[in-house]
């Protein structure tokens, strides 16, 4: 019995050290990046706190007929009021192509020309949060890999700043699509360095990052048989004739004792990711609207909206296949965080709020029978960071979220979801956290 242990033991130091000799480098690579990434605030990395609150609407201008919008546009897929660098605007966007939109005049309805560089760099000193000059100004018909492609034509505006911040904003729309500074750009590289995807950092399924946290798991089991077999062994027992030798070793085994558990579970989530790509559920199927035939006669967003409170912007919204207004009054940096949103009727302009009749009859008609209903208040939904009141909808295999104001989906999961949201909180150590974050569609 002692020589098998001891034949155990000589292997497992045999092949832990010449595993370590070819992982040990990207080992501390993995853990220096991913300290970087979780020592940043993810909001200052993504610039949030660079741009200002939207400004509010000068909705008494906004006097357009939406019915003339849509007999213009019969292929619009819905249209918003927003805030311009002058006066208020109707953006009209389409089904064919969700990230193509014209700007009217929301007073005239004159439709308006792709902006000029002067407009571009208006916009960006007036949604910048800071005190900064623009140093450039470049309209780019082909966008850096950081930026959708989808979004082409847009202005890239350079500040002065010390992080060489830019803003990169639709050249029609005006709206600013990303961000970037010097810090994204580390955080950028980093990410290329924990994947093992040296090219654009898109690949987490790259055969190279899989073959290496393999043999990373090889190299920590083969450490783990060494640290029971020579669980009782001391600086003393250790036959060696460098004193510094016999501190190094015991101050191994005793960090060893002490990160082993957490680095198996990082590799063993880190090769689960990888390996398993994460499911995409679909969005459930909405009825198209016909927006000439459902708007009221002559009505523009300032009948429907002219004793409502100040807001940032009003859309119209497909409610489960219904056609309704939608305006927000305030909106933190991102879609989950706190926000104040209020549906409108269309046809008498009287507030709605979503109830369980709604979606019963929704999902009868997608014929996915339900199984419970649940609403959520504001901070308790099940979706990781949510800070709004939503519906949850369980049918037989599927959990399905709605935001409790607007109707829009949210999120989905199911069984396969919930298995690659305990892999990504094991990953970031992140025991505590309630729910998943499966951000539906594309």
């Amino acid at each position: 019995m002692k020589r098998s242990r001891r034949s155990l033991t000589a292997i497992s130091h045999k092949w832990h050290s010449r595993l370590m000799y070819l992982v040990g480098v990207q080992l501390c690579i993995w853990a220096l990046s991913g300290l970087y990434m979780v020592s940043l605030d993810i909001h200052a990395i993504h610039g949030d706190d660079r741009v200002k609150n939207p400004a509010y609407v000068d909705v008494q201008s906004a006097n357009y007929p939406l019915t003339a919008v849509a007999n213009r546009f019969p292929e619009m897929s819905g249209a918003k009021l927003v805030q311009g660098l002058e006066h208020a605007l109707i953006q009209v966007n389409f089904r064919d192509n969700p990230y193509t939109a014209i700007l009217l005049n929301a007073n005239t309805g004159e439709a308006l020309p792709q902006l000029s560089a002067e407009q571009a760099e208006k916009i960006a000193l007036n949604m910048f949060s800071g005190i900064s000059s623009v140093s450039k100004v470049t309209l780019l018909q082909e966008v850096p890999d950081y930026v959708p492609a989808r979004y082409a034509p847009v202005y890239e505006v350079a500040f002065n700043t010390w992080d060489n911040l830019h803003f990169y904003i639709h050249a029609t729309t005006g709206e600013i699509v990303t961000k970037r500074h010097s810090m994204w750009h580390i955080f950028d590289w980093m990410w290329r360095l924990h994947i093992m995807d040296y090219d654009d950092g898109e690949n987490i399924h790259n055969l190279f990052l899989q073959i290496v946290a393999t043999l990373s798991i090889l190299s920590i089991i083969f450490g783990g048989i060494l640290l029971w077999s020579r669980r009782r062994f001391t600086q003393q027992s250790l036959l060696v004739s460098k004193p510094y030798y016999k501190h190094l070793l015991v101050a191994h085994k005793y960090i060893a004792l002490v990160v082993f558990a957490q680095l198996s579970v990082w590799l063993g989530t880190g090769l689960y990711l990888s390996l398993i790509e994460k499911q995409k559920i679909p969005l459930l199927p909405l009825t198209k609207i016909d927006w000439q035939h459902v708007i009221p006669d002559n009505v523009s967003f300032a009948d429907l909206l002219h004793d409502k409170p100040p807001i940032i912007g009003a859309k119209l919204q497909n409610i489960f296949g219904a056609p309704y207004l939608l305006y927000t009054e305030s909106q933190g940096y991102h879609r989950n965080f706190t926000s104040d949103k209020q549906l409108v009727d269309l046809t008498n302009g009287s507030l709605f709020n979503i109830e369980q009749k709604q979606i019963k009859a929704y999902f009868a008609f997608i014929e996915k029978p339900i199984e419970k209903i649940t609403r959520l208040d504001e901070g308790s939904s099940d979706i990781r960071g949510e800070m709004n009141a939503t519906w949850r909808v369980d049918t037989a295999n599927t959990s399905y979220y709605f935001d409790a104001r607007s109707a829009e989906q949210l999120a989905s999961f199911d069984f396969k979801a919930r298995i690659h949201d305990l892999m990504m909180r094991l990953h970031f150590m992140d025991y505590f956290s309630k729910g998943i974050l499966i951000i539906v569609g594309t």
